[in-house]
């Protein structure tokens, strides 16, 4: 008899039990699709707002998303005692395959008008040259930015920019200038440097055997056995004055960070250095009239040209 009862108060829990489950279910909200078709970056029109407008109609005529600022949407997510709670998208700016960028700073443009004067620039300058199977995922203009933790440590280039781009995951850092005041060279060198930070990520990724073998074994062939990129000009030229173009290198690439830290250039500045300037020479006898004594430099400059054609830049 008792071992009846106990078969009967087992099952009575489980029937108990199952019941609970089943009412517990049904009080669960079905589950939602995460909208993985959806254009985050997307830009919506704003007619009342001229900056608003004018950056959808840009979008509209280059789709290439502008911001000024990186949380680009604020998403009701639900209440909580009345309050609203809202979650944020941001652009990815400081990711990196190995996590977090260390050292990346930048200060948003304190007024988003200043992004205006820059669009006409943006669309006829630079997108215009952007090779067709290039994507631009996206552009954040700012007012400064800093990388690797020192001020103006990406000064390196030939175009002398004082804040260089930087490439993020899904959008470009670019410094907020205002077009009006600037000369035609100093537009060409603007548009240059955002070009070559844009065709150094692709080249980087893509194209770094032939990085290698084609540009910086230039260099390195100078001096065989020596680091060269990134030494120390004690290291490498005890108690003789160093000339960097015999080694290859376009002074501005050293003339800033690299000058106060008295070391050569790295790989990448070495690089984008060589990127702008043939995104800014309009031939090669002009380059070659400006270092006529300096065959390395003549010929990474030609190395470079034939790098950007290789990823579908128009280079005369």
């Amino acid at each position: 008899m008792q071992a009846v009862n106990k078969i009967q108060l087992i099952h009575n829990s489980l029937l108990l039990l199952l019941f609970f489950g089943v009412a517990s279910c049904k009080k669960e909200a079905p589950l939602q699709p995460d909208e993985k078709d959806e254009n985050r970056l997307e830009v919506k029109d704003n007619p009342s707002d001229p900056v608003d407008h004018a950056i959808y109609q840009f979008y509209q005529t280059t789709g290439v998303p502008v911001f000024y600022n990186d949380t680009i949407e604020r998403i009701h997510v639900g209440d909580t005692s009345g309050i609203p709670v809202y979650s944020y998208r941001r652009l990815a700016t400081n990711y990196s395959p190995f996590g977090i960028q260390p050292g990346l700073s930048y200060k948003l443009i304190p007024e988003k008008e200043q992004a205006l004067p820059l669009l006409p620039l943006l669309r006829e300058e630079v997108l215009s040259r952007v090779p067709t199977n290039m994507q631009v995922y996206s552009i954040l203009i700012v007012k400064s930015l800093t990388l690797r933790g020192i001020s103006n440590a990406d000064n390196s280039g030939f175009s002398g920019v004082s804040n260089k781009p930087h490439n993020a995951f899904n959008t470009i850092l670019i410094p907020a200038v205002n077009p009006d005041t600037m000369t035609a060279a100093g537009k060409k060198t603007y548009a240059a440097s955002v070009l070559a930070k844009l065709a150094s990520k692709r080249l980087l990724r893509e194209h770094l055997q032939q990085i290698q073998t084609e540009f910086y074994s230039l260099t390195k062939n100078v001096a065989p056995g020596k680091r060269i990129y990134g030494d120390l000009w004690s290291a490498l030229s005890p108690g003789v004055p160093v000339i960097f173009e015999e080694y290859g290198f376009i002074r501005a690439s050293y003339s800033l960070i690299m000058y106060g830290r008295k070391s050569m250039p790295m790989m990448q500045d070495d690089l984008l250095t060589y990127l702008e300037a043939a995104l800014t020479y309009e031939t090669i006898e002009a380059f070659d009239a400006d270092y006529a004594s300096y065959p390395v430099v003549r010929n990474k400059f030609r190395a470079a040209r034939t790098l950007l054609r290789s990823i579908g830049f128009q280079i005369l």
